[in-house]
């Protein structure tokens, strides 16, 4: 399964990155408020949209501005907390290793 990612960049620099699916209106309306802020035209800003496999790049996870969410969830429920799945212990040992997902649980 796959993601897609938007990029707005000025000069080939990136000044917004935007994980959700984008309608054609919702991409031009964003390409003026980016040219109204960064006062340069609505040419100057190219529009990339890049296909990402979500395992190698995306969490499932994403923070909006209501809180962070689960995109797979079907009721975008906002995560309220965080449990410990196992020991400290167990848990620091597994950081370096980049399995913290088996130690701690969103809810």
């Amino acid at each position: 399964m796959a993601r897609k990612r938007t990029l707005f960049k000025i000069n080939g620099k990136v000044v917004v990155e935007e994980t959700r699916d984008l309608f054609l209106n919702e991409i031009d309306e964003l390409i003026w408020v980016i040219a109204s802020e960064c006062e340069c035209t609505i040419h100057d800003i190219e529009v990339e949209t890049e296909i990402i496999n979500y395992h190698a790049e995306l969490s499932e996870y994403d923070v909006t501005s209501a809180g962070i969410i689960n995109w797979k969830d079907t009721q975008f429920k906002i995560v309220s907390g965080v449990t410990l799945k196992g020991d400290m212990d167990d848990l620091l040992d597994s950081i370096g290793k980049k399995y913290r997902d088996n130690y701690l649980e969103l809810s």
